[in-house]
């Protein structure tokens, strides 16, 4: 009588099996991660809107209160400090309110170098030209530097949905006061003043030498509280030349981590992002508040 023949039993998967499971799960990472992480910068980009939508918020109802927006020379955000979270205005840099998601490490910078991820726009720093803001302040100034006429909506003359308030501008380190070799640092280099050698008060010979030709950053960075609309979002932040200009007279850049451009709150309150392709002529134009021009972010 023949002998049954035993059944091999096998225990386990092979090296083909466990490569082509593998190999699966790798194509689904691949195809839902970037979808993950858009889901997750969206989130982030539309708590960064909401912060933008209090400040304003806030600001009208100063304006409401006071008949004028918040002016203080050093930085806006104080005098709104108490309509937001916290009744001390010295502590408004532990707010989120003031601190970009997107922006990982503005966290800290915020917390410890007392600057804000959203800076008040002083225009293109130029006499018929002059932004919400103005001066040496994120804030609103008077009307004249040292005058005693405060800015109203009134002041708005190119109406407040064409005007720029505040926008997005990278956290400067918290080191920024030091000497710093920033070439140990290249990671931090689209927040700081790059080197430009020469000076140009005409505004388009200074956005294209900035643009073109600036170098590597200062050694030691001057910390603002505003940006103007030299340039267009997510360009250089340059010195004018040397030696620095102590009187501000330099592109001073909006600026963001957000994919292709910021986010900007306009005078009327509303919050829209703009691509960082934006032509530099429009871009000029809704950074003033009285500059007689007709175009807006719609044009």
């Amino acid at each position: 009588m023949p002998r049954a023949r035993s059944r091999d039993l096998r225990s386990g998967v092979s090296l083909v099996e466990v490569l082509t499971v593998i190999g699966i799960l790798s194509l689904l990472v691949a195809l839902f991660l970037p979808a993950v992480q858009a889901s997750r910068e969206s989130a982030r980009q539309a708590h960064c809107k909401s912060n933008l939508n209090q400040i304003m918020l806030a600001q009208h109802q100063y304006l409401g209160i006071h008949g004028v927006f918040p002016a203080l020379e050093g930085h806006f955000h104080l005098r709104i400090a108490g309509m937001i979270e916290s009744p001390n205005p010295d502590q408004y840099t532990t707010s989120s309110v003031y601190t970009c998601p997107t922006d990982a490490e503005a966290l800290g910078f915020v917390r410890t170098g007392a600057l804000s991820s959203y800076l008040g726009s002083i225009g293109l720093k130029r006499d018929g030209y002059r932004g919400i803001g103005d001066g040496f302040s994120g804030g609103y100034l008077p009307d004249t530097f040292h005058g005693e006429t405060y800015l109203s909506d009134s002041h708005m003359k190119d109406g407040l949905s064409n005007t720029a308030a505040v926008g997005e501008c990278l956290a400067i380190p918290s080191f920024y006061t030091h000497d710093v070799d920033w070439d140990d640092y290249p990671q931090l280099w689209n927040r700081l003043l790059r080197l430009t050698d020469t000076r140009y008060n005409d505004l388009t010979t200074m956005a294209d030498d900035c643009q073109f030709n600036a170098g590597r950053p200062r050694v030691r960075q001057y910390p603002t509280t505003f940006y103007n609309h030299i340039l267009p979002p997510n360009q250089h932040t340059c010195t004018n030349g040397r030696p620095f200009d102590p009187y501000l007279d330099y592109p001073v850049t909006s600026s963001s981590l957000h994919r292709g451009g910021v986010n900007l709150a306009m005078a009327d309150g509303s919050v829209r992002f703009v691509s960082e392709t934006i032509s530099r002529n429009v871009w000029w134009a809704i950074g003033t508040r009285s500059g007689g021009e007709t175009i807006g972010l719609d044009e």
